[in-house]
């Protein structure tokens, strides 16, 4: 099942009196309803299976990925983890890579700009370019971080310091940094046509390395990443298979995907948020709770009775159903 955002803007402009389908405000309610509804459940089409090779314990998930429900090593079913597992007064502490050796655990390691950082001391010069040639100014990406000596970079942009060095893209050409960075910290980019490539330049060799890969809208990159202790550069690659729900991503043009794909329920949820804008709280509730028994069903719809199991309560009442 899919839903694309052309085909749900008529029957969405129905819900906001007085707006028709050319109103830029549409879309941003649409995003609205769908993020609102996203975080609520797991439904249909906004989770998934994936596989990836690794080859080291330190995993960069790609901006599709919000969170990890479970996880699997080389087929394995292992144990999820958040980002407090490691700091268990009992526990096993910190850990790294090479610690555990089993590789059956995953834990949470926060969030990242690159999925590699800077790995030439004391640091490099960082490169970037888009893959197509219209990408010029006034686009640009914003990387902010250390420079080679560890002092936070801070530069001139239009007479005002800002934190980070400000890179102007020249199409499908490389454009580099005035500062050698040894760690990156955050990046910010214009939208773009193309996908844009950060890359470190060894400053004696010239060779380059890619630390970020960043799609046409992104203009905050964010990436959830996981550390499975046991995966080192020594061993084989280990195949991680994971369960994880979808990140949220704003629909921008015709043909972008909508999620949850179920246009009742969004229709619910626009409503719901005119009303709530409009101070009638009372009326929102009721557009929200209809909202989520529209998902509800679908979700029922979707797993059927195959995957239902009925399980007896530990104080012998009554048998609950449990979804899985």
């Amino acid at each position: 099942m899919k839903l694309i955002l052309s085909q749900i803007k008529s029957p969405c402009v129905k819900m906001l009196p007085g707006m028709v389908t050319t109103d830029t405000r549409l879309v941003d309610y649409i995003n609205e309803a769908c993020e609102r509804l996203l975080y609520k459940g797991k439904w249909p089409s906004c989770y998934g299976q994936f596989t990836i090779a690794v080859t080291d314990g330190l995993v960069t998930w790609p901006r599709q990925i919000e969170t990890i429900e479970r996880f699997a090593n080389n087929n394995t079913p292992g144990a999820v983890q958040n980002d407090w597992y490691e700091w268990i007064e009992s526990g096993w502490g910190l850990r790294d890579s090479a610690s555990g050796y089993d590789g059956l655990t995953l834990m949470d390691k926060g969030t990242a700009c690159v999925f590699a950082n800077v790995s030439i001391v004391p640091g490099a010069f960082l490169k970037v370019k888009s893959s197509l040639a219209t990408d010029v100014t006034p686009d640009k990406i914003l990387i902010q971080g250390f420079d080679y000596l560890g002092n936070w970079v801070r530069t001139l942009s239009g007479g005002v310091y800002i934190d980070g060095e400000y890179v102007t893209l020249t199409g499908t050409t490389y454009a580099s940094t005035v500062n050698q960075f040894s760690r990156v910290t955050g990046v910010q980019k214009t939208a773009t046509d193309g996908f844009v490539s950060l890359w470190e330049v060894d400053p004696s060799t010239g060779y380059l390395n890619r630390l970020g890969y960043y799609e046409p809208t992104e203009t905050v990159p964010c990436y959830r990443v996981s550390r499975v202790p046991g995966i080192t550069t020594d061993t084989a690659p280990a195949f991680i298979n994971v369960m994880a729900k979808l990140r949220f991503i704003k629909a921008s043009v015709d043909t972008d995907y909508i999620i949850p794909p179920n246009l009742a329920a969004i229709k619910l949820m626009i409503a719901a948020i005119y009303k709530e804008e409009n101070n009638l709280i009372g009326e929102a509730n009721v557009y929200e709770a209809n909202a989520l028994r529209t998902l509800n069903e679908q979700l029922d719809h979707y797993l059927g009775d195959g995957a239902r199991i009925v399980v007896q309560n530990a104080n012998q009442g009554p048998p609950v159903e449990v979804v899985i």
